[in-house]
């Protein structure tokens, strides 16, 4: 999740990352 992701980097990359997760998805 967001929050997750957020809590892991903890700057806001968390959201670029997840989008990237997305598109492998």
């Amino acid at each position: 999740t967001t929050t997750e992701q957020l809590g892991f980097i903890g700057r806001g990359e968390g959201i670029a990352a997840q989008a990237v997760v997305l598109i492998y998805k």
